[in-house]
């Protein structure tokens, strides 16, 4: 970014309704500081729409995330 990063960077939300657990989280800067970029200003406008991300908290959702992988070490 411009060397002068101040502030948050991460957001995270978590409630705990009656079936379980709920996050939500968020980064608080954009992917680019260069306004003739295509991604500048692009989580603000996110942010500013209540574009939050939603974590699988679950074992059986993070299970469920295509990209899932386990390894099991043991000594």
């Amino acid at each position: 970014m411009d060397g002068n990063p101040n502030g948050n960077s991460y957001m995270q939300v978590v409630r705990f309704p009656a079936g379980g657990v709920e996050a939500r989280t968020f980064l608080t800067y954009s992917l680019s500081d260069d306004p003739a970029s295509p991604h500048h200003a692009d989580y603000t406008r996110a942010y500013s729409a209540g574009q939050w991300v939603r974590l699988p908290f679950s074992e059986a959702q993070i299970k469920a995330d295509a990209a899932y992988s386990s390894i099991t070490i043991s000594e």
